[in-house]
């Protein structure tokens, strides 16, 4: 809206007040129009009529007055009640009313979505922007009519404005300009002095540039100094050009917006008081991009009145006003005036506050309370009733509504009237008063409450008055104040004992339970009174499960349910596989469920609600508990606790005992519609679903269900007893234990001192830094099951995992495989430093033989051919082993808890039993946010809320809730934008340092509590600082490494301009560029894909498929169908943008693929076979080469066919079934062929600019600089540079330049990841300062990617170019670690990084992103030096000490000791008993039962091949553990007296071992290289596929049996079998069930491991009984 800047003529004010305006401009009336019109005067805010317009505040405070002493604080109104409701909408409210509104807006959503599709189309919501935005804003301003009816908008004020004269931005900005430009610090270019130095500057830089063109080839051979003196010259002009320019450009897009009136550059202080100053008394500022506008007032200037002509903002219509004493009635002004005539009276009255709702609520409760005690038959009064039938009382409430607004409104009263023992008639007045304070917006009134006795009434006396009122008050105070205190009407009670009472009333024979959900502990509460009412004949429990919007939003929203899909089962299998199984109360309450839901006929039946009866999903939030007797004794509970053990031991609700059995039973019929409960719950049962047989299942596979259900110890059900058992001693059997596991290692006398782990060459530095960090490394281990070891790139992390490595296995007497996990480029390294290790070794010390070594996934995000490739996976396979430690080198690949690669690794070292140390190497553990470091925490840190450490503060040991909390902060720190009332509004200076400030302040935080703690972090500066001696000994140092060189180049001209245009075109929103949780960048995709942006439609048409059958075979990792389209269209268009940045050559080539990846589509479409093969290169089938093999394009798709089939079968077992598909034009939207040629139209055009541009600003500079600085000898004495950059075709581009350039002694070395392990010797002869060969100068210039980031020495070089910046920051660091370590021999290092040019970078944003995030790593870390910015503040901090486990005995040694003494005083005897084969037992009498067990593996020779200990108890559970723990255990028992040996007891045990055995071994066959993780999602699949085999007619019982261990085993995470499952197809083929059986018993027999190779047997056994 315009304001209309109507003014009073002054010589009019006489005839005005004759005929005075009494309307405002809606047409209400105004209060006191005399008094207003002499405050309001000649504001000019009036509407055409000369009415006083009426502005909206919108607020969410809960204020009475816009005080004078706010001053000058601006006070911002609308000229639109809906866009002030935005701002005045509750911050919360009942959660009723929530969930009330959101289930009539859910269904009202789904119709009109149905109705706009019948008219719109299908696809209307993505295609029809005008539909869709019609439709959001129906929904919407339902929502506010919702909540305007339930009165939520209650702080939106209606408001005068005093007002003379507006600014307006857009014409008078310049009055204001320079104090904006003060406070934003910026210099105005639109100045003559401005204009002519940017004048100045282009002429120079262009003068500049012709000048250096012909120097340059008249002096390329000058020495340095000359050079550099040039260069000067030249680099004042490029810069100072570039920077005027830029100046200029940002200032033109800011005053854009201040002509809007964007309220961000009128909100500081100065220019709001020059506005004053100027005379303006009110400012029009804009919201949402001028869409919406506010006037802005002071607050403390008398401009501001109510609607109601009241205060400056005196809200009458606001919180609570005290009625005063009257209540209007003689008789209770009396009581309340006079106490004598009360005390005669015996009536007793109180004051208290109450919302209009509650008392109309009380009202209509007692209304239907006086009924039933008249005996009326009449329906019960609703608060609905009574409401409406007040309201025809139009005339008395609006009468009501004055009175209150003059202050002249009397107190309403509750009377309640006793008759004996609490029962009470009710009376009331001011039911009329308490309507008219709601209409006027008042959320509390005062009421009095009076309690009495009735005339004659027996058994009442002053006291029990006295409590009942007191009673009363305090019910009445409740929100639920319709709750009323006990009477035989209703009651309010503890539920559970009730709950229990009804359960074991011995006429009770149904019980109805509807809840919003359900879990185990809640049934553990009344096991033992339904276990009694089930035992009984005739009875029957029916369960109805539906979705409680409010535990679905709050309750169920942690980490642990985030694989969830399906509500309730997904959430209810979670709840379940978390319950303790130890727990006897839960384990009763399985076994009853698993009792009771089983059979034809089950006593127990259990529904899923999830559809209404309009078929639509609908929450289910209503709680009831109905019992039903066949002695008329019906009752129900009627409330908000769900069947669950917070809902029925938790829940402060209160909840309504219905003891009417006609509520209960009663059904509708033609003389009333009244349902009762019963009849609502037969409704909902018969919309609902059937789920005991899954529900019964889920108990059963649940660790608690397999408790319960476990075999009670029964002699019958043992195998025969063996009669080839030696009984021993207790003692003796100890020491054959001791024996069993220790005899080769006996002579070992525990000391390991560094020599033992270090490597045997005697040429080997021996560093105290290495030696520390290995007893660092080991004291953390020891407590906290693994440490990070984060020293800086350079200072030999391999040697040093590797002498942990070697100490553990001395440790643990070379017993268990270690896992070392590695990155292709580094994987030689290890297998040299291992062989390195093994030289001069002893035999049996040797580490190859131990050690397991695998590579993780491809190091490039894209390849040659532009395909984005995964690099989430392991790339070569292993068997899963028991592994005792795992080795992770660059960990921070496992930051991504997402990833393939990282849930495998995770699955791993999760299965292996004890848990195996875990040490991560990582000279970056995070790269971008604190979860990066959480994720790779949490591979040791294994109970994330249970850990280790104990410094967490306020967290205690809940590692997650801290990590969560950092997750969000960073988060908001790190973003240049906060949330206004959903709307993103840039943040100020101020508020940008402060949460920089905040950001090093957690980043400190972290360091503290868990950084110091489990990493080993040193710089080479703490080096220098704490290991000088060491140092000086072994004659090291360290080279100075120079702060980082900027190397900028600009694009001008029309250059510049195609840049612009291109950016625009390829990525609309770029601008508004940000990272996601893995660090990576994200674009705001698509905002204005079309006809003038691309839209990437290539890698989108399965969003554009018509059938939801043809989307869900595409749907992947959490993602739809739209989400996967547009997910691998965002990556698409990232790789243009940083194509584009990289180089020339680089962007010009994926343009050119992009054309021809499109076009291959479109040729697809033509001939009318679309294929969408994920897992087939699609348009390498398509391509020059293919064609010409298969002979034709028609031949090539045929090809494609063929093997998607094939792709699919391997996959899904049939090969048409699988994302793997070939389609029909008719399969698809006609939209999406329309827009698929748009984009072809743009990339052509595109083309065909860049293939004519010949100019390149930035392979010019990089010629020019190598020449003159990279390869200058008196910074670069080796001649020897080494260049990064992100991308293949950028790199050839370089080698060709330089291979053009005449630059003397530069030969190039071209590293790729095709090339890399061919090219390993040459790499390392050229550029390896520790290369033990004869060290070669073939190539003085090495080009890479960031396939040679990580793990490789280049340190012959000492000068490193990023050609371009990664995106990921922390590469930066690697790469200059490659020629930053031990062994270089140059003093200095020097490091040129190739910024963005300034047109990039405004789009972009790249450089501040690496700085800030270097930053954050400087702040958690600490580093050397500057990476890639001269802004950068390094930290050092001071040493960190960790607590070493030194050079003393291993903690196993003083048991191997035991032994060694025993061979050594009684060898004879410890041969006797090393002889002994066959089982040896023994028993003992103790407290706590246990079985201390050796099983031993057996190989088909029937020769040993290993040992594993388990203790087992008498719950029939074991587990597998450790030397120590076994033997710290099992020690204090030895000398226990011996006892009569039970072998029937013994062989339990056996029962119990080998079953575990058996569990640790399903997964023995685990492959790191399988495609399908078995993760929740194929867990489903599989446990869906078994599920439907349950419900085939005339299976025999053996076959259900064996398919509840098959769902036993899925559940065990079984890998080999759900894989099998997922790839079968259950079909019968026309004979009965053979074929179905025939299936089921193969796949039985994965459910346990099968080894034919090995065979077990229980050695020994310790039976503490």
């Amino acid at each position: 809206m315009i304001l209309n800047e109507f003014a009073l003529n002054k010589e009019n004010v006489n005839l005005f007040y004759e005929n005075i305006i009494k309307e405002n401009s809606l047409g209400q009336k105004i209060v006191n129009p005399e008094n207003f019109w002499k405050w309001f005067d000649d504001s000019i805010t009036k509407d055409e009529q000369g009415r006083p317009l009426v502005f909206y505040h919108g607020t969410r405070s809960n204020f009475k007055e816009f005080k004078t002493s706010y001053g000058d604080k601006l006070v911002f109104f609308a000229f639109q009640k809906e866009f002030a409701d935005k701002w005045g909408r509750k911050k919360s409210y009942d959660n009723n009313m929530s969930i009330e509104i959101e289930d009539i807006l859910y269904t009202y959503k789904n119709k009109l979505f149905a109705e706009y599709k019948k008219k719109y189309g299908d696809n209307f919501y993505t295609d029809n922007d005008a539909a869709r935005e019609k439709l959001l804003k129906e929904v919407d301003n339902k929502r506010f009519e919702l909540e305007r009816e339930r009165n939520v908008h209650n702080r939106t004020l209606g408001c005068y404005l005093k007002v003379h004269k507006i600014f307006h931005p857009e014409k008078d900005y310049e009055m204001v300009l320079d104090e904006i430009c003060k406070y934003y610090d910026w210099e105005n270019p639109y100045t003559k002095e401005y204009e002519e130095r940017l004048k100045e500057f282009e002429n120079k830089y262009e003068t500049a540039q012709k000048y250096w063109d012909k120097w340059w080839v008249e002096n390329k051979d000058a020495d340095e100094e000359t050079i550099k003196t040039e260069t000067d010259k030249l680099d004042y002009a490029f810069k100072n050009f570039s920077v005027w320019r830029s100046i200029k450009n940002e200032f033109d897009n800011n005053m854009k917006r201040i002509k809007q009136g964007a309220w961000i550059y009128f909100e500081h202080e100065n220019v709001i008081n020059k506005i004053w100053e100027l005379g303006y008394d009110a400012i029009q500022l804009s919201e949402s991009n001028g869409e919406q506008t506010t006037l802005a007032v002071r607050a403390g200037n008398n401009q501001i009145k109510s609607t109601q002509n009241s205060g400056n903002y005196n809200s009458s219509e606001n919180i609570y006003e005290d009625f005063g004493t009257k209540t209007g009635m003689t008789s209770y002004d009396m009581v309340l005036s006079d106490s004598k005539y009360a005390q005669r009276k015996s009536w007793f009255g109180q004051k208290i506050k109450m919302s209009p709702t509650a008392y109309i609520e009380e009202c209509a409760l007692m209304f239907s309370v006086n009924k039933k005690l008249n005996g009326s038959e009449d329906e019960p009064t609703t608060y609905q009733s009574l409401y409406n039938e007040r309201l025809q009382d139009r005339k008395l409430i609006d009468e009501l509504k004055e009175k209150i607004q003059k202050g002249e409104m009397d107190v309403p009263v509750l009377h309640y009237e006793v008759i004996s023992d609490g029962k009470s008639y009710f009376t009331q007045e001011g039911l009329h008063r308490a309507i008219a304070a709601k209409e006027l917006g008042y959320k509390m009134i005062p009421v009095y409450v009076f309690v009495s006795k009735a005339y004659k009434a027996e058994n009442v006396d002053e006291q029990l008055l006295k409590k009942i009122l007191g009673n009363k008050i305090m019910l009445l105070n409740n929100k639920r104040s319709y709750l009323h205190e006990k009477d035989e009407y209703n009651q309010c009670y503890e539920e559970l004992d009730k709950l229990n009472e009804i359960i074991s009333m011995s006429e009770i024979n149904e019980i109805c339970i509807a809840t919003g959900y359900w879990d185990l502990k809640g049934t553990s509460l009344v096991t033992d009174s339904l276990t009694k009412f089930l035992s009984r004949e005739n009875t029957k429990l029916r369960l109805l499960i539906g979705k409680d919007p409010n535990v679905f939003k709050k309750d169920l929203t942690a980490d642990a349910y985030k694989n969830a899909k399906l509500y309730p089962q997904d959430y209810l299998r979670i709840d379940l596989q978390n319950v303790e199984m130890s727990d006897e109360q839960y384990q009763k309450a399985a076994k009853m469920l698993m009792d009771y839901c089983s059979g034809d006929n089950p006593k127990i039946q259990v529904h899923i609600f999830e559809m209404n009866e309009d078929d639509e999903n609908q929450c289910f939030h209503s709680k009831c508990y109905i019992f039903m007797s066949t002695q008329g004794k019906t009752c129900g509970i009627i409330g908000s606790s769900n069947f669950t053990k917070m809902g029925l031991e938790g829940n402060s609700e209160l909840n309504f005992l219905d003891i009417d059995s006609s509520h209960i039973t009663a059904k509708p019929d033609e003389y009333s519609p009244f349902k009762g409960h019963y009849y609502w719950f037969n409704e909902k049962w018969n919309l609902s679903k059937d789920w005991t047989k899954e529900f019964v299942i889920e108990v059963e596979n649940s660790p608690v269900g397999k408790e319960a259900k476990k075999t009670p110890y029964n002699p019958a059900n043992l195998p025969p007893v063996s009669d080839s058992c030696t009984v021993l001693s207790p003692y003796e059997t100890y020491l054959k234990l001791l024996i069993d596991q220790f005899d080769e290692v006996v002579n070992f006398d525990g000391k390991i001192t560094p020599d033992d782990y270090m490597p045997k060459d005697h040429d080997f530095k021996k560093l105290t830094y290495q030696k520390e960090a290995v007893n660092q490394g080991f004291a953390i281990m020891k407590r906290h099951h693994g440490f990070i070891l984060a020293d800086v790139v350079g200072l030999g992390k391999t040697f040093t995992a590797l002498m942990v490595v070697k100490r553990h296995l001395i440790e643990t007497g070379f017993k268990n495989p270690i896992l070392i996990i590695t990155p292709p480029a580094i994987k030689q390294s290890w297998i040299d430093s291992i062989e390195y290790f093994d030289k001069n070794e002893n035999s049996d010390k040797l580490l190859k033989p131990l050690i397991t070594l695998t590579t993780i996934g491809c190091l490039e995000d894209v390849n040659e051919a532009d395909e984005y490739v995964a690099n989430d996976d392991f790339d070569s396979s292993f068997k899963k082993s028991d592994y005792g430690m795992i080795v992770v080198d660059e960990s921070h690949r496992f930051r991504n808890d997402g990833t393939i690669m990282y849930q495998k690794l995770d699955d791993l070292i999760g299965s292996i039993a004890p848990q195996p140390y875990v040490v991560l190497l990582s000279a970056t553990p995070q790269n971008n946010a604190p979860y990066d470091l959480r994720n790779q925490i949490y591979l040791f840190q294994r109970e994330h809320n249970n850990s280790t450490l104990d410094n967490l503060g306020s967290y205690g040991n809940k590692l997650e809730s801290y990590f969560y909390e950092k997750q969000q902060r960073y988060k908001t720190y790190i973003s240049k934008e906060k949330i206004i009332d959903g709307k993103k509004v840039l943040k100020t200076k101020e508020e940008l340092e402060k949460d920089k400030a905040a950001l090093k302040e957690d980043s400190e935080d972290i360091r503290r509590r868990i950084v110091e703690p489990l990493v080993i972090r040193r710089t080479r500066t703490d080096i220098e600082r704490y290991y000088a001696d060491d140092m000086k000994n072994q004659g090291l140092s360290f080279p100075k490494i120079q702060k980082p060189v900027a190397i900028p180049y600009e694009m001008k001209g029309d250059l510049g301009n195609l840049f612009n245009q291109t950016i625009n075109i390829i990525a609309p929103q770029v601008s508004h560029v940000d990272s996601d949780e893995e660090g990576q960048p994200v674009l705001d995709f698509g905002a204005t894909a079309g006809d003038d942006g691309l839209g990437y439609y290539r890698y989108r048409a399965i969003e554009y498929l018509k059938a939801e059958k043809d989307k869900k075979r595409h749907e992947s990792r959490n993602l739809t169908a739209e989400g996967t389209s547009q997910r691998l269209a965002q990556i698409m268009e990232l790789l243009l943008v940083k194509r584009l940045e990289s180089s020339q050559a680089a962007f010009k080539e994926s343009l050119h693929n992009l054309h021809r990846y499109s076009e291959n589509m479109l040729k697809m479409w033509e001939k009318d076979r679309i294929f969408i093969c994920p897992d087939i290169d699609v348009n390498k089938e398509l391509s020059d080469i293919a064609i010409t093999k298969n002979g034709s394009f028609d031949e090539c798709l045929n090809v494609i066919a063929s093997k998607a089939k094939k792709a699919n079968k391997k996959n899904s077992g049939n090969e048409n079934e699988g994302p793997n598909q070939e389609y029909k034009q008719k399969d698809f939207d006609s939209k999406y062929i329309e827009l698929l040629k748009n984009d072809l139209r743009l990339i052509e055009d595109l083309c065909s600019k860049w293939d004519v541009q010949t100019s390149d600003p930035k392979m010019s500079t990089f010629i020019y600089r190598t020449a003159s600085d990279f390869m200058n000898p008196t910074r670069n004495k080796t001649k020897k540079l080494v260049i990064f950059t992100e991308c293949i075709s950028t790199q050839k581009a370089l080698v060709q330049k330089l291979d053009e350039m005449p630059i003397p002694d530069c030969n190039v070395l071209s590293i790729t990841a095709k090339n890399r392990d061919d090219m390993k010797d040459i790499i390392a002869a050229n550029f390896d300062a520790n290369y033990k060969g004869t060290k070669k100068d073939d190539y003085q210039i090495l080009i890479t990617t960031d396939v040679l980031a990580e793990g490789v020495n280049l340190h012959r070089a000492n000068s490193i170019l990023n050609y371009d910046s990664p995106w990921n920051a922390t590469r930066l660091m690697q790469r200059l670690g490659r020629i930053n370590r031990i062994g270089t021999e140059a003093k200095k290092i020097w490091n040129y990084n190739f910024y963005p040019s300034t047109l990039g970078d405004n789009q972009i944003n790249l450089k501040n992103r690496t700085y800030v995030k270097l930053q954050a790593f400087h702040e958690l870390f600490g580093e050397d030096s500057q990476i890639y910015s001269t802004e950068e503040e390094v930290k050092h901090f001071d040493k960190v000490e960790h607590e070493e486990v030194e050079d003393a005995e291993t903690p196993i040694m003083p048991f191997i000791a035991e032994l060694r003494d025993f061979k050594s005083e009684k060898p004879n005897e410890y041969e006797a008993l090393k002889k002994i084969t066959g089982e040896v037992v023994s028993t003992i009498k103790n407290d706590e039962h246990l079985a201390f067990a050796s099983l031993h593996e057996l190989d088909k020779a029937n020769n040993f091949i290993q040992s594993n200990l388990y203790i087992g108890k008498d719950t029939g559970s074991a587990k597998k553990v450790g030397q120590l723990e076994f033997f710290e255990n099992l020690k204090p028992l030895s000398h226990h007296e011996e006892i009569e040996t039970d072998f029937e007891l013994n062989e339990k045990y056996k029962v119990s071992i080998l079953n575990c055995y058996a569990s640790d071994k399903q997964n023995a066959q685990l492959s790191m290289k399988s495609k399908i993780r078995t993760g929740e999602k194929e867990k489903a699949t599989a446990r869906k596929k078994i599920k439907a085999l349950y419900n085939i007619e005339n299976l025999n019982d053996d076959t259900f049996d064996k398919l509840d261990e098959i769902c036993n085993s899925i559940e065990d995470g079984n890998h080999s079998l759900i894989n099998k499952i997922i790839n079968m197809d259950f079909t019968n083929d026309g004979l009965g069930n053979i074929k179905i059986e025939s299936d089921v018993e193969y796949l039985y027999k994965f459910t346990r491991a099968h080894d034919e190779d090995v065979s077990t047997e229980l050695a020994i056994e310790f039976i503490a009984k």
